[in-house]
Parts: structure tokens; C-alpha cells; sequence
């Protein structure tokens, strides 16, 4: 984030929150192209059908507080209007709220599974001054999502995950850039599952950080 201060392209805006950024010519231009990108991405190789869904949420919406309830102290609260006796809301942190809440409404066969769902929008995350780390964890950011909607079997989403996995590893190649994979797994579904995750990362041959997950509620 300094060297994209520096060269201009970016700032925090001061007076929105250490965590906004506001993004000047070179970087809104740089941003724009990030973005096409990433939809040629979803659209031509994914061939994910789009959504647009709502950036505020009611609170007393049990799924909503239910999906959320893990980061309530970093969630934005609003009322409508100002007033103290309305229904609290939440900005969104991410694209589930509204994707899951149309999935819900949707008449699926199998034949059309696997069945995959995109949208782009922005995302907020009150950080802690300690939680920010520059544009890596800005308190508000662009978040494009692919959501996979698969038969309701380990070896359907495990096809489904590889795949998506060499798509995304294409993509970065062809980009020219060096990365590495970062997963966070539940211990025992890494344990019945350690070959076919071995073998999607021998695929591309890079190094990848698997960090093991036990005993607590993952928000995904």
C-alpha cells in the first residue's frame, strides 16, 4: 500500500476512516481493469451466472445474525434513518448474505448442478487498529465471490473444489505472477481427504500453507 500511495494511486481517506481508501486516476483505472478481468475470469471460464443482491441487511433476520454472529464486533451497524427505534441492519461483509438468500428461492435438478453463482460488490469490515494491515484488510473493499452449488456429496464438492482450483491457478499463471496457495481446513476432513488434496497441489507444483481448524465454528 505505501508504494501505491507514493506512486499515487491510491490514499486513505481521511475523512472517512483509516481503513477507506479513495483511489485516484491511475488507480481507479488499474482497479477497473482488475476488475474485467476477474469477470472475464467468472464468465468465460467459470460460466457462472451473475447476481446483484441488496449491501444492507436486516439484524433481526435470523440467518443473517446467525451467519454473521462470528464477526458481530466488526460488523457496520446502521439505522435507517437515524432512529434509535428502528430495526438495527448490518452492512454486508460479504456476498453470502444475499447469494444464499437467493439460493433459497431457487428450483435446481441435479442435471444442472454443478451450478455456480457470481457477484462482485463491496464488503465491509469495521477493523480494530490492530486488525489493519494496508489494502490487505481495509475496512472497506472490493470483494468478487464465485459461490459452487454441488450434489449433496464430499466427492461432488471435492471435483468441484479442483476444479476451481486449477482454474484460479491458470488464471494466476497467465498473469506471470509467483504466488503460493493459503487454505485453512478442518483437521478431520483434511485427514480423510489428504490425498485428493495433495494431489490438486502437486498439480501446480507450488508451495501452499495448510493450516489445520479443530474444535471451533468456521464461518464458511
Amino acid at each position: 500500500a505505501r508504494r501505491m500511495i507514493e506512486m499515487e494511486w491510491i490514499d486513505y481517506e481521511k475523512a472517512s476512516g483509516k481503513g477507506h481508501l479513495r483511489f485516484y486516476p491511475k488507480g481507479a483505472i488499474g482497479h477497473s481493469v482488475l476488475e474485467h478481468m476477474v469477470h472475464s475470469l467468472a464468465q468465460n471460464r467459470l460460466e457462472v451466472i451473475p447476481v446483484v443482491t441488496p449491501m444492507v441487511f436486516n439484524w433481526d433476520d435470523d440467518q443473517i445474525s446467525g451467519e454473521a454472529g462470528t464477526f458481530q464486533d466488526n460488523l457496520y451497524h446502521v439505522r435507517p434513518g437515524g432512529d434509535p427505534n428502528a430495526s438495527g441492519q448490518v452492512l454486508r461483509f460479504g456476498g453470502d448474505f444475499g447469494v444464499f438468500k437467493v439460493m433459497q428461492d431457487a428450483k435446481l435438478i441435479e442435471a444442472q448442478l454443478p451450478l455456480r453463482v457470481y457477484e462482485a460488490g463491496v464488503g465491509f469490515r469495521s477493523n480494530k487498529p490492530g486488525e489493519r494491515s494496508n489494502i490487505q484488510r481495509a475496512d472497506s473493499f472490493y470483494l468478487p465471490c464465485s459461490y459452487s452449488f454441488c450434489r449433496n456429496d464430499i466427492s461432488a464438492g471435492i471435483d468441484e473444489f479442483v476444479f476451481l482450483h486449477t482454474k484460479f491457478s491458470e488464471f494466476l499463471a497467465g498473469l506471470g505472477l509467483e504466488y503460493s496457495h493459503v487454505f485453512e481446513i478442518n483437521e478431520t476432513f483434511f485427514n480423510q481427504h489428504r490425498e485428493e488434496i495433495s494431489g490438486m497441489l502437486q498439480q501446480d507444483n507450488k508451495p501452499a500453507l495448510i493450516k489445520l481448524a479443530s474444535g471451533k465454528r468456521l464461518y464458511y
